[in-house]
């Protein structure tokens, strides 16, 4: 079932909209979109046949809004849904927003757009997500690999970190399901143990200095951070060469992983903007549910590969090519 939105101004921002049983949340995420700023987009809903009133409450605001559309069919989950998405697409820049999910920043779009506008070369604009709790509540400050970026921290925050994750990890092998312990201690001899450290014992930046385009690179490396997934905008172009596509019948779990690698082996340049963008939520039976030991394996592959660049690029000292997002390069530097 196909519901498409007639056509109007060719946006320069699509949204695409994975959804599956989320008629709690689904009119909160639609009305976060319709809040923005900017208005020069599209939102295209993937739903993946939902059991609920997902599809009829989009249908109301495909019914109000021209530049939403709604398709409802069965999909194999939330990357063959992406993928249905980005075949759809038209705009310049796209971002993904899942059906529990929304925008915090009511000027995101106009930050991003502006961005691009002003630096012709970023291929990404990324910012931070907040959690969000069943009753509504915001949950701030809630993963220690990106508090750093607005928030103060010094030495005694570093070590105050480190002593919150340390307790943690002594209550989950003490406490834990057996496959979370098994999966913690994994975590803890894995090659991306370091790169972990790494990211939790990140001071913040002074005044604001933060990596940047060409600097993110070495900071990435070092870290192995990845951008949160629900605030990031990127070039449509610069996705579809880093993501490998979906192919139907044969699970792919980690397009993800694989996009935020191959946008930095490549020289692809992101650009922070220091504001939360989003907010995200998990319940049940949504489209983009984790599992917890295939998560695991996505990592394992995702910082292996960061460790063999590391080797190339800090060891053997080959030499790294930056590109504009219409892939030209720009720049080149040894390390």
């Amino acid at each position: 079932m196909s519901h498409k939105a007639k056509k109007i101004l060719t946006p320069r921002i699509s949204i695409i909209a994975p959804v599956l049983n989320c008629e709690r949340y689904i009119a909160e995420t639609i009305e976060s979109v319709i809040m923005q700023t900017y208005q020069n987009w599209e939102l295209i809903i993937i739903d993946g046949k939902s059991e609920d009133k997902t599809v009829e409450i989009a249908l109301k605001y495909a019914g109000m809004h021209n530049n939403i559309s709604v398709i409802s069919e069965k999909d194999e989950g939330f990357v063959h849904a992406a993928e249905k998405g980005l075949e759809r697409a038209r705009g310049e820049f796209i971002c993904f927003l899942c059906g529990q999910d929304g925008f915090l920043d009511k000027d995101w779009f106009f930050k991003c757009i502006n961005a691009f506008d002003k630096e012709k070369d970023i291929s990404l604009v990324w910012g931070l997500v907040c959690g969000k709790s069943e009753d509504g509540s915001f949950i701030y400050d809630t993963n220690e690999s990106y508090i750093h970026f607005l928030k103060p921290r010094g030495l005694l925050g570093v070590m105050r970190n480190i002593a919150v994750k340390s307790k943690d990890i002594v209550k989950d092998l003490l406490f834990a399901p057996l496959y979370r312990k098994k999966i913690i201690l994994k975590k803890l001899f894995s090659s991306g143990a370091i790169l972990r450290i790494n990211s939790i014992t990140q001071k913040s930046f002074p005044a604001g200095q933060y990596p940047q385009k060409e600097d993110w690179f070495l900071y990435w490396l070092n870290t192995g951070l990845v951008f949160p997934d629900q605030s990031l905008v990127v070039s449509r172009g610069v996705y579809c060469v880093c993501t490998p596509r979906y192919i139907q019948g044969i699970p792919n779990f980690d397009n993800f992983g694989n996009f935020v690698f191959n946008f930095n082996a490549r020289g692809y340049l992101p650009y922070f903007i220091p504001t939360y963008a989003n907010f995200g939520r998990d319940h049940k039976g949504n489209s983009g549910a984790r599992v917890p030991e295939k998560v695991y394996g996505m990592l394992k592959i995702y910082f292996d590969r960061i460790k063999d660049l590391r080797k190339k690029v800090l060891r053997d000292h080959e030499e790294v090519v930056f590109r504009n997002r219409g892939g030209e390069i720009i720049s080149r530097k040894v390390f």
